[in-house]
């Protein structure tokens, strides 16, 4: 079982700094993933990759996977961002997700995946604040080499929530344009935790689904197009995966829609519900457990 500990422990040196490009803490967080997966004893590697930063430098994003083993089974990723925006500590955003990742791969580890049918890739993705480019170019490599990748996981916040109702904490806009879609769930609290999933993950979405189910309150939510029916859906490292018809799940605490530190200096450790992000993380990892012996 994860423990609470642990989880802080993770999000506690995580989010001690900003983790944008280039920062001192940036580097520190990728030595940091890279050494815990190491010292597990998986084939870590750093996937390396140009682009261009926001002053049209040339820059080299850097996505860090750690891989079971190297074989033609079957793959599933497990994966989070790692990186924040500039001046927030990003400790929903996504230290959450990044301190749930680590935790997963302690426990379903080398020895657990012995003679299982799949291979597990657990990636840190760089650059998803920058519309994705980690996990879009990952992506495109598995397109290119037609790898194995059966399914894909992604963590996007887990860590927030508060006593409002939905309809206190969304933004207006997004309220407005989307009023249909969002109207079976206006009048609940926000301490639900909710599987994003397109019409090629539902089976995958059920899964998580149910075993999220025992510990927390679930929303199963249907992207349908490819999340292009509401847009919100499509932003995070699930969807350059839907793109090329993989069944792919975001896990997400609702972002933005409630958390009001998204992208603040106030995205800090304090503000984080420990025992419900425990309780996630459990979910999951029975999730990832069932998956894998199905």
């Amino acid at each position: 079982m994860i423990e609470e500990l642990e989880l802080w422990k993770h999000i506690n040196f995580l989010s001690l700094y900003p983790r944008n490009p280039g920062s001192k803490h940036y580097y520190e967080t990728q030595k940091y993933i890279f050494e815990f997966w190491e010292k597990l004893g998986y084939i870590v590697i750093e996937d390396k990759f140009p682009y261009l930063d926001l002053d049209n430098t040339r820059k080299i994003g850097i996505n860090i996977i750690a891989k079971s083993e190297e074989s033609e089974k079957p793959i599933i990723i497990v994966g989070a961002h790692y990186d924040s925006i500039e001046n927030s500590p990003g400790a929903d955003d996504n230290a959450s997700g990044v301190a749930v990742l680590l935790e997963i791969s302690r426990f379903i580890n080398l020895e657990y995946l012995k003679d299982k049918k799949y291979a597990l890739w657990y990636v840190a993705f760089d650059l998803e604040e920058r519309n994705m480019l980690g996990s879009k170019i990952l992506a495109n490599y598995i397109q290119q080499k037609n790898l194995p990748v059966k399914y894909v996981i992604i963590f996007e916040m887990l860590g927030y929530t508060c006593k409002k109702k939905v309809i206190r904490t969304i933004p207006k806009l997004i309220l407005i344009k989307y009023w249909d879609l969002l109207l079976k769930y206006l009048f609940l609290e926000n301490n639900f935790i909710t599987v994003v999933g397109d019409e090629n993950s539902q089976d995958l979405a059920r899964i998580f689904e149910k075993t999220l189910s025992n510990e927390v309150k679930v929303i199963n939510f249907l992207a349908k197009n490819k999340g292009y029916n509401f847009p919100i859906t499509r932003m995070s490292d699930h969807s350059p995966f839907w793109d090329i018809d993989i069944p792919a799940i975001m896990i997400t605490d609702t972002s933005f829609l409630r958390n009001p530190n998204y992208h603040r200096y106030t995205d800090t450790l304090e503000t984080l519900d420990f025992k419900f992000l425990t309780k996630v993380a459990n979910g999951i990892l029975e999730g990832v457990k069932r998956l894998i012996e199905v």
